[in-house]
């Protein structure tokens, strides 16, 4: 596969890190760039789950 665009890697899937990699694909989809999202855990960085008191 010949691929001529750019090739942009976010690293850190944290919410920013998620926000940033989808605002980037959305802005760069007519140019032909590739957006990759890398973190080394699950997605979703610091935030957690669970019952407010």
């Amino acid at each position: 596969m010949r691929y001529d665009g750019h090739r942009i890697v976010v690293l850190g899937a944290g919410c920013t890190g998620m926000l940033a990699a989808i605002r980037l694909s959305h802005r760069t989809r007519r140019t032909g760039a590739s957006v990759t999202l890398v973190n080394p855990e699950k997605p979703g960085g610091r935030r957690k789950n669970g019952p407010v008191a």
